[in-house]
């Protein structure tokens, strides 16, 4: 949509990694170092931590794209949370063998790993499992991976494996019951954020890669606002980055100043905020009740109609005197409520009343006549 309209060849801030796009930021200079380095030592366990959009899986696919070297056998997995004999099924299947095995057949499919992992080392290659979102590994599911990284061939180890996850799985690993794992980490790195003047070159790159030419034009304070709400996150600074192109395309900016940011930022902040039951239904939150009663006098019912009951009081202190307030509060309604009601109707009972007593009388009157006569006679 904006990229169009501003002659960008394509996307410059999509969220999905592409290497087209690598920026080799000091973090992540360093965190290439240590992989391969540790690659190189061909034994043992990388490990690779980093925020949730630090770049970890771009770094990976940078490895993926620039490993020339063609006696690497190379294996991917991103699909942790699983079972322990699901993951060995897994990655039976990532070195491109059959996964086929009766259920609960694990040793088969042990077996069939490690003549793969002989196979390859006697074609004078080496195998290498690299597995993302280790941090949803299950502790049964790495102590299968260390039993894996036991095969080996004479004095050489068969498998070398890269565990690259979230901090949470620096955590997990220092469980006492994976001790024999961390003693067999050759080398491990936490990838950080870019820092305010990387995230303005980081910004400046994609947009080149993508065929910017300086439209629209990023004021200076932009750049601090972005780092500032993204904290130098590659992801984050993405997502806003893309918001911001597209709030200049809809208002046809050409430049894009503080004011643009400010207003992305608090409509980002806006969709992802959860509103309050009171706020979705256009209810407001009544005030707070006086409970010693000492808010003021209430003003008097309108004629003709009822008085409320009294409010019932919440606080769970006093409950038997406020219980009985509660009765006495109610009677004292009722009262008075009965006593409105006998006063609205007193008029035409009275009338009612004497209408019937005056009937009342005049029949009491023949009565006693027609038995006089009865008697005389």
């Amino acid at each position: 949509m904006y990229a169009e309209y501003y002659g960008l060849s394509l996307a410059p801030f999509q969220l999905t990694p592409d290497d087209r796009f690598f920026f080799a930021s000091r973090p992540h200079r360093k965190a290439l170092s240590y992989l391969n380095y540790g690659l190189s030592k061909g034994e043992g366990f990388v490990v690779v931590t980093g925020e949730v959009g630090a770049g970890k899986t771009t770094i990976l696919g940078h490895l993926r794209a620039s490993l020339q070297d063609p006696r690497l056998q190379m294996a991917w997995l991103t699909t942790t949370q699983v079972t322990a004999d699901d993951l060995i099924r897994l990655i039976t299947a990532a070195f491109g063998l059959s996964a086929e095995a009766p259920p609960g057949d694990k040793a088969t499919l042990l077996r069939r790993i490690e003549d793969f992992l002989k196979h390859t080392h006697h074609d004078g290659k080496r195998a290498c499992l690299v597995i993302d979102e280790a941090q949803s590994l299950l502790a049964g599911s790495l102590e299968e991976l260390r039993m894996l990284s036991n095969f080996q061939s004479g004095s050489r180890a068969l498998l070398q494996i890269c565990l690259v996850g979230q901090p949470e799985f620096r955590k997990l690993i220092q469980r006492e019951d994976l001790e024999q794992l961390r003693q067999r980490v050759v080398v491990s790195f936490h990838l950080t954020p870019l820092d305010a003047g990387e995230t303005r070159t980081y910004i400046e790159h994609r947009l080149r890669v993508a065929g910017w030419e300086g439209d629209p034009l990023f004021a200076d304070p932009v750049f601090d606002r972005v780092f500032a709400h993204t904290s130098g996150v590659p992801r984050k600074i993405n997502l806003l980055c893309d918001r911001l192109l597209l709030h200049g395309f809809l208002a046809e900016r050409t430049r894009i100043g503080l004011e643009d940011a400010d207003a992305v930022i608090a409509e980002l902040e806006g969709e992802l905020r959860v509103s309050s039951p009171g706020e979705t239904q256009g209810l407001s939150t009544p005030a707070p009740r006086d409970p010693g009663g000492t808010s003021g006098p209430t003003a008097p019912s309108p004629p003709g109609v009822a008085p409320s009951p009294p409010a019932l009081s919440e606080s769970p202190l006093r409950e038997p005197q406020a219980r009985q307030g509660q009765e006495v509060g109610w009677q004292q309604w009722t009262s008075a409520n009965d006593k409105e009601e006998e006063d609205r109707e007193r008029p035409s009972y009275r009338r009612v009343r004497w209408a019937l007593l005056l009937a009342a009388g005049i029949g009491l009157a023949l009565l006693v006549y027609g038995l006089v006569r009865l008697l005389k006679t």
